[in-house]
């Protein structure tokens, strides 16, 4: 049986992702990332 994900992949949602800076949403999100990896890891 083949998993169907309830969503297709567009070029539009590609190119849209591919759009947003990712260094600079981790760069922000850094210090929350890491609080909540630590968290995670108790």
């Amino acid at each position: 049986m083949n998993y169907q994900p309830p969503y297709t992949i567009t070029p539009a949602i590609v190119n849209l992702v591919a759009a947003i800076p990712v260094e600079s949403l981790i760069f922000e999100h850094q210090a929350q990332y890491y609080q909540a990896l630590q968290e995670s890891t108790r």
